[in-house]
């Protein structure tokens, strides 16, 4: 939350949080730290993944990955 509370203009609530929409997303704790901040939330479908700009990326990365000459051999 240090970014988002640095950017310009937040106190006016010029930005959207987006979110999956799981489940612990959805707890007591979560969603009072939301309300508390003060984060307009983006309303998603709960696990689309299609809809997910960020599953995109991770395939662009595991395409990447799996590229690489020689293999990585560990984590």
């Amino acid at each position: 939350m240090p970014f988002y509370q640095s950017l310009p203009n937040v106190e006016k609530g010029d930005y959207l949080y987006q979110e999956d929409n799981a489940s612990y997303h959805k707890t007591t704790l979560a969603e009072k730290f939301k309300k508390d901040l003060g984060l307009k939330i983006l309303e998603w479908p709960p696990n689309s993944l299609d809809l997910s700009p960020i599953e995109n990326i991770w395939g662009l990365l595991d395409n990447k990955i799996r590229a690489r000459r020689p293999q990585p051999i560990t984590l």
